[in-house]
C-alpha cells in the first residue's frame, strides 16, 4: 500500500473458500491494493487459506486474516484465538489479524459480554505479536461504542456497511459493497470489497508486529519453505548418486585398463 495522506483509501478485497480458484495477478492489475483472508472458521481451517496467501503473495498484494468466531463464551474464543494463530503462523500479514464478530448468539449477549468476548480473543491475537482489529457491522460496532466506548476505543476497526456513502464510524477498513460475480477482475463469484485508510504495511513494519522479519525478503510461508528444501536435499540426492555411479565406472574404465594394458 502507498503511505496514505489524510482522506484518501485503498481498494481491497476480502475472500474466504466460498470464491473458489481466483486469479491473483489479474486482481492486482484491477488495482486491489490489499486483500484480507478467511483463515479459519470456530476450529477449522479455511481450505483455500494456503492458496490464497501464496497467490497474492505471487501477485506482490499485501495480506491480511481474519477468523470467524463461532464461541459465546471468553473460555471459548481463547481457544479459537489459539487456532487462527496456528493457521498464521510462517505467513507474511503485512495487513491486520481480525476477528470476525456477527453470530446472532453472540450479538444476543448483554453489551458487556459481547465487548468481554471479543476482547478475549483479541488479547490473546496481541500478545502473540500481531496486529488485532474488530470486524463487526456498523449497528453492532455503534451499540459497543455506546455501551463501552473506552474499552471499543482501544482497537482498530473494520466495520461493515453496504450501500451507503461512507462507513458511518471511524474506522481503518470499510467493507463497503459485495460485488456482482465476475465485477472484481480474477474472482468468478460475489466478492465483498473495502476500502482501507491507513497504511497497514507501514504501521504494522514500523511497530515490529505480525513476525514480518520471519518471512523477510522471500515472501513465502515457512511451509513453502520446508518443500522447497526438501525438494532441494533429493535433488541433492540424485546428483550425488550420479556422481557416485559416474566415478564408479570410471574406476571400472581404470582397472579394465590396466589388465589389457
Amino acid at each position: 500500500l502507498p503511505h496514505l495522506r489524510e482522506g484518501t483509501a485503498v481498494k481491497g478485497i476480502d475472500v474466504s473458500q466460498w470464491q473458489g480458484e481466483i486469479d491473483w495477478a489479474a486482481v492486482k492489475a484491477g488495482g486491489v491494493a490489499f486483500a484480507m483472508l478467511r483463515a479459519s472458521v470456530g476450529t477449522a481451517a479455511d481450505s483455500r487459506f494456503a492458496q490464497y496467501a501464496a497467490g497474492a503473495a505471487s501477485a506482490g498484494i499485501p495480506i491480511g486474516a481474519y477468523h470467524y468466531l463461532t464461541s459465546t463464551t471468553a473460555a471459548g474464543a481463547k481457544r479459537e484465538a489459539a487456532f487462527f494463530l496456528s493457521q498464521l503462523a510462517g505467513k507474511r500479514l503485512e495487513c491486520p489479524a481480525v476477528l470476525d464478530l456477527e453470530e446472532p448468539n453472540q450479538l444476543a449477549l448483554p453489551d458487556g459480554e459481547l465487548m468481554s468476548l471479543a476482547e478475549a480473543f483479541l488479547a490473546a491475537v496481541e500478545e502473540a505479536g500481531y496486529y488485532a482489529m474488530l470486524y463487526a457491522s456498523l449497528s453492532t460496532l455503534q451499540r459497543l461504542q455506546g455501551a463501552v466506548p473506552e474499552r471499543l476505543a482501544r482497537y482498530d476497526l473494520w466495520c461493515a456497511r453496504w450501500g451507503a456513502g461512507e462507513p458511518g464510524i471511524s474506522c481503518g477498513i470499510w467493507q463497503y459493497e459485495v460485488s456482482k460475480a465476475g465485477a472484481v477482475p480474477g474472482v468468478s463469484t460475489d466478492c465483498d470489497r473495502d476500502l482501507a485508510y491507513k497504511d497497514y504495511p507501514f504501521l504494522i513494519q514500523a511497530a515490529g508486529l505480525n513476525h514480518l522479519e520471519e518471512t523477510e525478503d522471500t515472501g513465502k510461508d515457512l511451509a513453502a519453505l520446508r518443500q522447497e528444501l526438501l525438494e532441494t536435499k533429493a535433488q541433492l540426492t540424485q546428483v550425488q548418486a550420479e556422481k557416485e555411479d559416474i566415478l564408479r565406472r570410471l574406476r571400472a574404465l581404470v582397472e579394465e585398463y590396466g589388465e589389457t594394458k
